[in-house]
């Protein structure tokens, strides 16, 4: 499936040439690079979207069968390595979107449409009539050529048009005349053509997206985790304050089940098995450091909440930028 673009930067390159870290790391620190982008993934019978919102990665979805699903963005990241070490082919593409597709394309796959309809067996043209008419807001996608498309329409008259290569040859005159209805009029032509019909999906105004768990802040939690496990290690056995965090995945597995898939090791920690959207995640791992807390006060006293926090004091603004310290112990220490 092809999704509307602004600019092509990495065209249709084989998957096991391309480093998508690279790609990431270069959007988050590039300032040039700052911009609203998709990586579309296609593999043999899926494809893969990660999205970024002003160079972060922000979200993503997957396509298969032509229909729209909700993912998570680290169980796509684990899909891609896992693919890398196959033989099968995929191609990846990396282009430049803006504020209006990237918003348009996530509510496709988050958010439920006013109308799901096949031109095939809706009179879309008195829709459409009726629509303008009433001074619609919102905006229409639909799949043409195996492409998606985007109208954006404000009040009635049109916003910002999004279409694909193969609509543009047949719509170009009627394009520059910036006319709504004689737009939807042309369209309605075509897709009277097509046998099966053209599925339409009408949305009021994008809802806004909440951002999806990254691999930024994933890399924070790990980071703040190993630290307090390589200094407290100076001063009580290693061995012991892992199964003090293990003992504490145990506990709170009986409110976060999704927290039994941290593995956590005296020389590696991964979190990137908790699929939990940003917020729930960042609470289990500030709960998680309770419980831990709570078995070190029979060991460390209670100073124990003091000397963590001085170990992660490093980390604590971008702790902080994702509320982390709200339903932790060590919230009494940012006084």
């Amino acid at each position: 499936m092809n999704i509307p673009k602004i600019r092509e930067i990495i065209a249709l390159a084989p998957v096991r040439y391309v480093d998508v870290d690279n790609i990431i790391i270069h959007a988050q620190t590039d300032r040039r690079a700052k911009i609203d982008a998709c990586i579309s993934v296609i593999f043999p019978h899926e494809q893969y979207l990660l999205f970024f919102r002003k160079g972060e990665l922000f979200s993503s979805g997957t396509i298969k069968d032509d229909e729209f699903h909700p993912a998570s963005m680290l169980s796509i990241l684990r899909k891609m390595k896992e693919f890398k070490k196959k033989d099968e082919d995929a191609s990846m593409s990396f282009f430049e979107i803006d504020e209006n597709i990237l918003n348009g394309i996530l509510n496709k796959f988050y958010a439920k449409p006013k109308y799901n309809l096949n031109t095939r067996f809706t009179d879309v043209n008195k829709l459409f009539s009726v629509m303008i008419k009433n001074k619609y807001n919102g905006f229409i996608e639909f799949v043409y050529k195996n492409s998606s498309n985007l109208i954006f329409v404000e009040n009635g008259e049109l916003s910002y048009l999004y279409l694909c290569d193969d609509l543009q040859p047949f719509l170009e005159e009627t394009i520059k005349r910036n006319d709504i209805t004689l737009l939807l009029d042309s369209l309605v032509h075509l897709f009277k053509e097509e046998d099966e019909g053209v599925q339409i999906n009408i949305f009021d105004k994008p809802i806004e997206i909440e951002p999806q768990l990254s691999p930024h802040i994933v890399d924070l939690m790990e980071k703040i985790l190993q630290k307090t496990l390589e200094e407290l290690g100076k001063e009580h056995s290693p061995d012991n304050l892992v199964k003090y965090f293990n003992s504490g995945v145990d506990k709170l597995a009986q409110k976060v089940p999704e927290i039994k898939n941290v593995l956590i090791e005296t020389d590696n920690i991964d979190l990137s098995g908790v699929d939990l959207d940003v917020e729930s995640f960042v609470t289990a791992v500030a709960l998680l450091l309770n419980e831990f807390i709570d078995k070190l006060n029979l060991v460390f006293g209670p100073m124990v909440v003091k000397k963590i926090f001085g170990i992660i004091k490093d980390f604590r603004y971008a702790l902080e930028g994702v509320n982390f310290f709200d339903k932790s112990y060590m919230k009494s220490m940012l006084k």
